[in-house]
This record gives structure tokens, C-alpha cells and sequence, in this order.
């Protein structure tokens, strides 16, 4: 008797002892935008996690495309050149001496597990648009397991640019829409990854690792992909037009392109340029398929954290969703990205910490801080309490940081956001030199008229912070 009652004390003792696993479920959405966030029932599934944590309604992406936005949030670098801000980053960044912060987790024994889009790349493997997958991953030596289900799209390039039928906008060269409204019944790329997480999560429930489960979601990346029933939702309603929609652009046109990437789509209804607009039709019609598609997604991100609170493993992980940047939808005449305005930096980020951590954060303060991409990783080291591993731009929200600007550059520019103000620089090469935007984003949120730059104080001291470590020409 004596004997079982010592096991059992010892038993007790050493389960006291045990140090409680930490787990983080990291959610990316590609091209998601800020004001999918304020509509309750485009977004239900995210907005009950809202419920439960923070939404930091400040924060920004470091550049407004793919590949740089997930580079320097991966890595809690600013882009440091014009090289650093194109989606081939993480090639030219192999042998450079960054250092992945996932890398870092794995190194500490943290079970790192990948499904979808992290990265660049909508699999995790370094290879072009047009060719089978390779072997070679594009964060090396960073995750534990990579997990993916092509489908009949076969690689995860064509599963990312994929129609329902199984082809994909690359084989096409291009001949085909940049929009589908799919029948229910077909399962779309983002189901079959949804599918994984969920597999994943079951297996991961009788664990004892720590772990970080982080899942991609392709859309509402172009093609806009939506299904037939959550189309339909939108089919009677009229969205949203905007101040800045179907104007041309003024003198200030260094931060405005010819919307490429949706140009590119050779049977789209009709292309928009700089000196023209789409149809009020038309533009109704894409925002549709777009917001319908969000929509979709919303649903596969309830699905993963109902699994999570069946497996008993919601309550005490920390959860964030976040997007790349945003996308404009005819705002400034541009239909897509690549482009320093607020619309697109400006994006969502979500964070539900666990029941042993509310106590340290305030939300109501929280939620106003100024959020850099480059602060998650190292907010999430400091959730698993652990050092850093290489260099960071970034900090920690643990450690009450208080930012009142958050920088971000693309090509041969710059932009930086403060108080209430957006200060834009390009590097003009015909004058060799810089050209600058200033707005009073409080009172002008779409940027309509630039505002005098005497009218602000600290102008060169914002300036002087912009260009410390980036070189513009």
C-alpha cells in the first residue's frame, strides 16, 4: 500500500513538474483586405476570434507584395534594397546571413509544421510557375513537416493560379478570366489544405510537443475563385464604391501602376489603364467574386478553430491570422497591389493568446498600437520564451512596445506611417530625385489630395527614419 502511494505522490510530483505545452496555430490569407474585417457577416468565423483576442487595427505590412511582405515578416527584417522587395526574395536572401525565425523554433524543439502558403511559394518548394515540384525548400532547415494535397492541379503553382476544372492561369499562357464562380460540389485547392490542418490537428491532440501548425490560404488572390452558393449571397447586393474610384490619377504618379497582374487575364471583360475605369458593372460584378471568396475563406478558418475547441486545444493556444497586404478594388484607378497607399499596407492581424496569458495583455491598449509585420515573430518567441535567433527589426507586443510609425518600401520607394499621416518617397530617375507624398490620412482615409509638407513638424524626422537603412536609387 505504502508502495502505490508513494507512486502516486511521485506521480503527481513530476506531472507539477512537467512544463505545459505551448502551441501556436499561424493562419496566412493572401490578399486580404481591412474592411473584410468590419462586416460581421462577410466574416463571422474571424470575428468570433476577435471576440476572444486582439485585432490590431494599426498594423502594417513592410511591402505590398507577396513575396518581400512574408520575407520580412518571417525574418523581422525592413527590406534593405530594391531586390528585397520583389517576390524572388527569398532566392536572392539563401546565402545572405539571414537568419528564418522559424528556423530558430526548430532549433529550440519546437515542432514547426507547414501547410500551404507561408512563404513565397504556395507549398514550401523553391521552383518556377511552369515546373513539377522540386525538393528544395524555400526556407531551408525551418520546418519539421511540410504537408500539401494538390488535388488534379498536381503542384502547388497550379493549385495557387488553379480554375475548378483543374487547369490554372499558367498552362492557359493566360487565356482565361481573372474570375470563376465554381459549382458547390467541386472541392477548390483551399478546401483540400483546410482538410490537412484539420488531419493534422486531431493528430497533433495527444502530443506532448510544442508546436507551430502554420497554414496558407491562397485566395482572394487572382483569380478571384469563389463557389456558386456564397456568390449568390452577394448576387442581389450593391458593394461599396469609393471616393477614389473611377478618377484618374493626379501629378503624383509615381505610386500608381497600370494593374498588371489583372490585366494579364486575357479574356477578362475589360482591362483598366490609367486613363480609363471599369464599368460600374463590371467593377460590381469582380467585387463580387472577391468578397464571396474572402467569404469562403472565413468558412475554412471556422472549420479549423471548431476543430480546435473539439480537440480541446483552442482555449490554450495562441492564434493568429494575418494577410500579406491588402488589395485595391479600383481604389486610385488600380486594380491590385504593388503600391504604398494605405489601402494596401494596412492589414489585418489577429491575435488570440492563451487563457495563461490574457492577464498580461490589456486589448483595449493593445488594439490601438502601431503593429509591424516584423513584430510577430518576435512576439512569438517570447511566447514560447526563448532568445532570439539572428537579427530583428522587430519587438515583441509582450514587451509594451509603443510604435507611433511603421515603415514600409517597394522598388524605388518608401512610405511611413504616423499620427494620422502618410508620408510617401520615390526616387524619381529622370530628376534624380526624391519625389514626395504627404496625407492626412485621419481626415483624407483614401488619399484624394496630397496636403502641404510644411504643415507637418516632424516631416524630416520621419523622412531621416524612412531612408536610414534602405537604399532608393
Amino acid at each position: 500500500m505504502k508502495k502505490i502511494l508513494l507512486l502516486f505522490i511521485s506521480t503527481i510530483l513530476i506531472s507539477c513538474n512537467e512544463k505545459p505545452r505551448k502551441s501556436i496555430i499561424f493562419i496566412a490569407i493572401d490578399d486580404f483586405r481591412n474592411d473584410l474585417i468590419s462586416d460581421k457577416s462577410l466574416t463571422p468565423n474571424i470575428n468570433n476570434l476577435i471576440n476572444d483576442g486582439v485585432y490590431f487595427k494599426n498594423h502594417y505590412v513592410q511591402s505590398p507584395s507577396c513575396g518581400p511582405s512574408r520575407h520580412s515578416m518571417i525574418y523581422s527584417h525592413y527590406p534593405r534594397n530594391y531586390n528585397e522587395t520583389k517576390n524572388e526574395v527569398f532566392t536572392f536572401n539563401l546565402n545572405n546571413g539571414y537568419k528564418s525565425k522559424i528556423e530558430g523554433l526548430k532549433l529550440n524543439d519546437i515542432k514547426t509544421i507547414l501547410i500551404g502558403k507561408i512563404s513565397h511559394s504556395p507549398d514550401g518548394y523553391l521552383y518556377n510557375y511552369t515546373e513539377a515540384v522540386s525538393n528544395n525548400p524555400e526556407l531551408p532547415n525551418s520546418w519539421s513537416e511540410i504537408k500539401n494535397s494538390y488535388g488534379k492541379w498536381e503542384t502547388g503553382w497550379n493549385a495557387f493560379f488553379g480554375y475548378s476544372n483543374g487547369t490554372n492561369r499558367n498552362d492557359l499562357k493566360n487565356l482565361s478570366k481573372p474570375y470563376e464562380i465554381a459549382d458547390d460540389s467541386i472541392l477548390l485547392p483551399d478546401e483540400l489544405n483546410k482538410q490537412l490542418a484539420i488531419e493534422k490537428i486531431i493528430e497533433l491532440k495527444n502530443s506532448n510537443e510544442d508546436f507551430m501548425l502554420s497554414i496558407g490560404f491562397y485566395k482572394p488572390h487572382l483569380p478571384f475563385i469563389t463557389k456558386k452558393s456564397f456568390y449568390d449571397k452577394f448576387d442581389s447586393l450593391k458593394l461599396p464604391t469609393y471616393p477614389n474610384e473611377f478618377i484618374k490619377p493626379n501629378k503624383y504618379y509615381l505610386n500608381y501602376h497600370p494593374s498588371n497582374e489583372f490585366n494579364s487575364y486575357k479574356l477578362g471583360d475589360k482591362k483598366v489603364q490609367l486613363d480609363s475605369v471599369l464599368s460600374f458593372e463590371y467593377s460590381q460584378k469582380l467585387k463580387k467574386v472577391y468578397y464571396s471568396s474572402a467569404s469562403f475563406i472565413d468558412q475554412q478558418i471556422g472549420e479549423i478553430l471548431n476543430t480546435l475547441k473539439e480537440n480541446n486545444l483552442y482555449e490554450n493556444s495562441m492564434i493568429i491570422i494575418w494577410s500579406d497586404h491588402g488589395f485595391l478594388l479600383g481604389e486610385h484607378n488600380i486594380w491590385g497591389k504593388h503600391t504604398l497607399f494605405e489601402e494596401i499596407l494596412n492589414s489585418p492581424l489577429i491575435m488570440k493568446f492563451p487563457k495563461s496569458q490574457e492577464r498580461k495583455i490589456d486589448s483595449s491598449k493593445f488594439g490601438d498600437l502601431v503593429i509591424e509585420s516584423i513584430d510577430i515573430f518576435p512576439t512569438i518567441y517570447d511566447f514560447y520564451d526563448i532568445s532570439d535567433y539572428g537579427y530583428s527589426d522587430g519587438k515583441s507586443i509582450f514587451k509594451n512596445i509603443n510604435n507611433d510609425y511603421a515603415m514600409s518600401y517597394f522598388k524605388n520607394g518608401g512610405s511611413i506611417r504616423s499620427k494620422g499621416i502618410r508620408l510617401t518617397s520615390y526616387y524619381d530617375k529622370e530628376s534624380q530625385k526624391n519625389i514626395d507624398e504627404l496625407y492626412d490620412i485621419k481626415d483624407d482615409k483614401y488619399q484624394l489630395d496630397t496636403i502641404p509638407k510644411n504643415s507637418y513638424n516632424n516631416l524630416m524626422f520621419l523622412k531621416n527614419k524612412l531612408i536610414k537603412n534602405y537604399k532608393f536609387n
